[in-house]
């Protein structure tokens, strides 16, 4: 994975390694301890030496949980292994050993050695009378990254080069603190390669974040089918990443909000953050993992960071806005009358499938429609300011002490209770952590929230102004997102998202619309028409059923 043929010396956390004399170095953490397998063989085989690696790491998996107490049958600390590192490049002796190994051969290592975690690790049983092994699911491997491709096994020279350069421009003096070893984070099929880079003689680490160009199903697409559409799509993701992190990082002051931003390159398409430490805990560790208590203080400490991350940036919207056409002058904006006439067709579509009557007052929901997407996209809502745009549990990362904010991708200019309506709306960007809160603990939370927005935007202070927004802001995840899928999925069987039901989730958003357009009294067209389509889907969907909550609380007093 690193492989510089100008450096002698591969600094790791073992010691300092030789790569004339490396062909294989693997380390898997797992339960808190380390072992190292070293692999050497004068007449490497890549794909040989690792699947044969790769049978050992199964008895090394049996090892340490077989070390482990009180391991109460739940795998929920599977979560412990987290870090597969490989390195597996050895220095040309001569042009023909600096051939690259062929693409097909390492594909076909990928799916072994992921068949092998996902089909053959075992863990022993807290009863250690029983000589069994229990095989877990791959749901219970989620934390686990080991797919291998070409680019995880090199970093070319050129992006190296670039890497040093942008760090040296923002913090690092790379001769004092050269790269010492790099692990990859990510799978290739993510829409982002990310890896940690350590320096030598600091505890400081960085993230590395590459934006790929994708295809329309949300794969990284390979070299040789990359086109211009694909390559713009992932220069607008990188700069919305890059001006959010930037701006969000220049807002701290006694609180942080955000990794520290050290640079980026548009040419390379990458950003480079602090790295936050490999014990990674989220708001969705507590959510899906944690106790009652541990979600709830979480999930406060999460509407305290946006509370804080929005207020602070109403006051400097433009700046933003510069950083963002600095990077990308051709920066992906949706106008106001796209979304009107988006939401408009969306709306006709779902009837239309439905086979439901055509509106009877056009005009009063176009009108509806467009003073919502005022208040959301334009200077006459009273909450626009900067946003996340995608604050889901697992784009953050949660300590005691502090929330801080990860993945600005989808960031915006728009009302903040775009951002703000997330927890209420159970999440709609999520994958697996997608569900429900338990409305006393969601209404404690939303009132932190407002309470921090009240200190740099007035208008939070008025109920009427404020609660009216905030089912706009309601109505505004409905039009965007389920009656955008929903004609597309009413005669099909159920699927999942990230293993949630689709159908609850459509339930669930189009319920929470209607419950709070009437708790508030607003937008009575779009909520007589949404409870119409509601009654109907329902019908047709005699199983579906409502997310349920976030297993936090399934078993505590807010469930009943």
């Amino acid at each position: 994975m690193f492989s510089v043929s100008q450096r002698t010396t591969l600094e790791v956390q073992q010691g300092s390694l030789k790569l004339e004399d490396l062909q294989l170095w693997q380390t898997v953490t797992a339960q808190g301890k380390k072992w190292e397998i070293k692999s050497k063989s004068e007449q490497p085989n890549a794909e040989g030496s690792l699947i044969a690696e790769g049978k050992d790491l199964q008895q090394l998996f049996k090892d340490a949980a077989a070390e482990r107490l009180n391991f109460d049958n739940r795998y929920q600390d599977l979560g412990n292994i987290r870090e597969f590192k490989l390195f597996a490049k050895s220095l040309p002796k001569n042009e023909m050993d600096s051939q690259e190994i062929e693409k097909s051969t390492v594909d076909g290592l990928s799916r072994s050695i992921n068949d092998v975690f996902h089909e053959a690790i075992e863990i022993r049983t807290e009863d250690s009378s029983k000589d069994t092994f229990i095989t877990p699911s791959s749901s219970q491997l989620n934390s686990i990254n080991i797919l291998f491709s070409p680019e995880t096994l090199h970093v070319e020279e050129s992006l190296l080069k670039e890497i040093e350069s942008v760090l040296s421009k923002n913090k690092f003096d790379m001769k004092k603190t050269p790269i010492s070893a790099i692990t990859l984070l990510s799978k290739p099929t993510d829409r982002n390669r990310v890896m940690r880079l350590e320096l030598k003689n600091t505890d400081e680490r960085v993230i590395f974040k590459e934006s790929n160009p994708m295809t329309e199903t949300g794969k990284a697409i390979s070299s040789e089918d990359i086109d211009e559409n694909a390559l713009k799509e992932a220069l607008n993701r990188l700069s919305k990443d890059w001006a959010g992190l930037e701006f969000a990082s220049g807002l701290q002051k006694e609180i942080p909000l955000c990794p520290q931003f050290y640079g980026g390159s548009k040419e390379h398409r990458f950003i480079l953050q602090q790295d936050l430490g490999k014990k990674q805990v989220a708001f969705a560790d507590h959510l899906l993992k944690g106790t009652a208590l541990e979600a709830s203080e979480s999930l406060n400490r999460y509407m305290t960071c946006l509370g804080n991350l929005h207020g602070l940036a109403s006051a400097n919207v433009n700046h933003y806005r510069e950083i963002l056409q600095t990077i990308n002058p051709e920066a992906q904006i949706t106008s106001a009358k796209d979304l009107e006439k988006e939401s408009l067709e969306n709306i006709n579509s779902v009837l239309a499938a439905l086979k439901l009557n055509p509106l009877k007052d056009p005009e009063r929901l176009e009108k509806e429609i467009e003073e919502i997407v005022k208040s959301m996209h334009t200077s006459e809502g009273h909450f626009i300011t900067v946003t996340h745009g995608d604050p889901c549990p697992d784009n953050t990362f949660d300590y005691p002490e502090k929330l801080l904010l990860i993945d600005f991708e989808w960031g915006a200019v728009e009302s903040s209770l775009l951002d703000a309506t997330y927890p209420r709306m159970s999440m709609p960007s999520a994958g697996i952590c997608a569900a429900q809160f338990p409305e006393e603990l969601l209404s404690v939370a939303e009132t932190t929230y407002r309470e921090e927005l009240k200190k740099h935007i007035p208008a939070a202070a008025d109920d009427r102004i404020y609660f009216k927004e905030y089912a706009q802001a309601c109505a505004m995840h409905i039009l965007t997102r389920n009656m955008a899928y929903l004609p597309r999925v009413i005669d099909q069987e159920d699927t999942s998202w990230g293993g949630v039901s689709v159908r609850g989730r459509i339930l669930t958003h189009l319920q929470t619309f209607v419950d709070v357009s009437q708790k508030y009294d607003v937008l009575p067209e779009l909520r007589s028409i949404t409870i119409s389509i509601l009654e109907d889907v329902k019908e047709k969907w005699k199983d579906a059923r409502p997310l349920d909550l976030y297993p936090a609380f399934t078993n505590s007093p807010y469930a009943n």
